[in-house]
């Protein structure tokens, strides 16, 4: 480890094994002291991974993206969110696919799967229930479209994930 990680890692430790007044609270910041540092350390680095947060200041992106991230179940399009964000739909994709590495509905198709894949491995809703509610019209465009990103049929998936 880091010697500059060192410290807070040592001491977040301490505090985990050994709570005691003010734990909590010294937890938070030693822990955000530490993703700090892990942030430094890949930007210091010209980390390409990282290149989307500098979007995250264009405001009028984030109104969309929050939206995106918020309800991915919606049926957006990419007008209603140039609209949201006060762009023409010109503007928005190309402002959008420039700061996030991909268009808003590449980016709100793998949202939707993300959100698929974690019902489908937490509850016992039907196939058809969560592809609705992932903003899918037909079960069979949410399973070929599922299966295509995810590498598995929904009831495959299911199947598996409820092995582990």
């Amino acid at each position: 480890l880091d010697n500059a990680i060192a410290t807070p890692v040592n001491q977040l430790l301490k505090e985990i094994s050994s709570p005691g007044l003010g734990s909590r609270a010294m937890i938070r910041v030693l822990l955000m002291q530490c993703m700090i540092y892990l942030l430094r350390q890949r930007l210091s680095k010209d980390d390409r991974g990282l290149a989307w947060m500098a979007a995250l200041t264009d405001e009028k992106l984030w109104v969309a993206l929050q939206l995106m991230l918020d309800t991915p179940g919606d049926l957006h399009s990419v007008e209603s969110l140039a609209e949201v964000a006060g762009m023409s739909r010109s503007t928005f994709s190309k402002r959008f696919s420039e700061a996030y590495g991909n268009g808003p509905m590449e980016l709100l198709r793998t949202l939707r799967m993300h959100r698929a894949a974690t019902m489908l491995a937490e509850s016992d809703l039907p196939v058809k229930r969560i592809a609705q509610l992932s903003g899918f019209q037909s079960r069979s465009a949410f399973s070929r479209a599922f299966e295509f990103i995810v590498g598995a049929a929904p009831g495959r998936f299911r199947a598996d994930s409820n092995k582990s």
